[in-house]
């Protein structure tokens, strides 16, 4: 449809909130860690992106790599 379009940052903040994100974290951070991270956000209401910084568990530069549109997808970002 036309005008209409997306609103990126939303859409970011959505992705960074979700919970289910710590699936595709799972290989780098183990298991164990991401059902432990996914269990607090859900029951904190607290993005599990926020717990991850806060235990130092991965570095920025490597949260912008694993939760890229690319490497969640398999596609390259638009």
């Amino acid at each position: 449809m036309r005008g209409i379009t997306a609103n990126r940052h939303r859409l970011a903040e959505i992705v960074a909130g979700s919970t289910g994100l710590v699936t595709a974290l799972s290989p780098t951070i183990g298991y164990e860690t991401a059902c432990a991270i996914a269990l607090e956000a859900h029951h904190t209401g607290r993005p599990a992106l926020d717990l991850i910084r806060e235990r130092d568990l991965l570095t920025e530069a490597e949260l912008t790599v694993l939760i890229s549109p690319a490497s969640l997808t398999g596609l390259p970002a638009l």
